[in-house]
């Protein structure tokens, strides 16, 4: 006695026919194992101020407790190109080449000429000062550093 084909459902293949006798079908099961490494590397969202602005001020500055290093101030553009607004961020040289840089630069700041940089800050924060000279002395200023 012959039994008629009976349709089996494939999930990817649609109906199919297979003839009753001498198959049988069975689901294979893949077992995966999937590892996790956990990494000792630690990842930093760095804030970077890339521009255009004007060197002042460059120093060497020795610290109490610390190496001395090169600091600069920088009066950065900012706005339309009708109508600049500088700010000011007072920043510390680093890296070997800016260093080189900006020292070539010294006698020119030093006489009072006009220096244009172009410049990338990192680890910006801000100091809080007491004026002590001018219009505002007595009163209180923020200083951006990086």
């Amino acid at each position: 006695m012959v039994m008629p084909p009976k349709l089996f459902l494939q999930p990817t293949r649609g109906f199919h026919t297979f003839p009753a006798l001498g198959r049988v079908c069975l689901r294979l099961f893949v077992l995966r194992r999937f590892t996790m490494t956990t990494s000792t590397e630690r990842s930093f969202f760095d804030l970077h101020i890339t521009g255009l602005g004007y060197l002042n001020r460059i120093r060497e500055v020795k610290p109490k407790k610390g190496d001395a290093f090169l600091a600069c101030d920088i009066a950065a553009l900012n706005g339309p190109s009708d109508d600049v607004a500088y700010v000011r961020f007072d920043t510390r040289v680093s890296g070997s080449e800016a260093q080189h840089l900006v020292r070539r630069c010294i006698q020119a700041v030093d006489a009072e000429k006009k220096v244009m940089i172009g410049f990338r800050l990192g680890d910006l924060w801000t100091d809080t000062f007491t004026y002590s000279k001018g219009k505002r002395a007595g009163e209180q200023g923020v200083s951006l550093k990086a």
